[in-house]
């Protein structure tokens, strides 16, 4: 029985990283609300790439790279977590 259940957490866990997947897209229309007005409100530059980090549990990051090379990492709310101005 006690191998049973180390094997069934093994398998869960397997299970939990291979759902979690990083997707890429340009439209920033993919990032939430807060998110979009926080860019428009600060920054002049345009979006050139985000990076979609869906991570186990539901929880997805957003990493926002915008033409001027500033960098802007957001958290599943559109919360702003760190930022790097180029």
């Amino acid at each position: 029985m006690k191998k049973f259940i180390i094997a069934m957490l093994i398998m869960l866990t397997g299970v939990a990283a291979a759902s979690a997947r990083d997707s890429y897209s340009r439209d920033i229309k993919v990032l939430p609300a807060a998110a979009q007005n926080f860019i428009a409100r600060n920054f002049k530059a345009k979006v050139n790439l985000i990076k979609i980090d869906s991570g186990t549990f539901s929880s997805t990051d957003y990493d926002v790279i915008l033409t001027d090379g500033s960098e802007i990492d957001f958290d599943s709310a559109g919360n702003w977590k760190d930022i790097e101005v180029g």
